[in-house]
């Protein structure tokens, strides 16, 4: 037991000291684990790894795609794109690190993240939200401040994990 503690702590020292804030390598340790095992979350790193990457290279139609049907219902594409695209002028998205993965006391289907994005500014650490719906795990929340979209939209499902 105690080798595995020891093995464990050192890949996540390696994984820490390799997220520069000029490369793009996630550190994603914490849901790769998650994944690996539970049954449940077994998309969940592929389906963040994939928005953030979207988000990162600006492709708003496709990363749209992996926003909540709620979301959808609330704000229609042409107007994601639109304001994403304003929002991105005023940051650039280098990296990110889940600090932390944490399944919701009371869904399974949600999972809170706090996740520390680098851009050119800095450091700026958010929660956010993603829901498993029936075609894969959706961003509930985007995560940095600077995004207009970093909360649920007005008009969203009552059943918000917010207190």
């Amino acid at each position: 037991m105690k080798n595995i503690l020891t093995v464990f702590l050192i890949v996540s020292l390696v994984f820490s000291l390799s997220c520069y804030k000029d490369e793009w390598n996630p550190d994603c340790l914490d849901l790769r684990m998650l994944s690996k095992y539970h049954n449940n979350y077994a998309n969940l790193n592929r389906d963040v790894t994939t928005f953030y990457l979207l988000i990162k290279e600006k492709k708003w139609n496709d990363a749209y795609n992996y926003q909540t049907n709620d979301f959808m219902n609330n704000v229609g594409v042409t107007q994601y794109c639109k304001t994403m695209n304003r929002d991105a002028s005023r940051w650039s998205f280098k990296n990110y690190k889940i600090k932390q993965a944490m399944i919701a006391h009371d869904n399974p289907n949600k999972v809170r993240l706090i996740i520390s994005f680098f851009d050119n500014k800095g450091e700026n650490t958010s929660i956010v939200w993603w829901k498993k719906e029936k075609d894969g795990w959706k961003c509930e929340t985007i995560g940095p401040n600077v995004f207009s979209y970093s909360v649920i939209p007005m008009g969203s499902n009552a059943d918000s994990p917010y207190p």
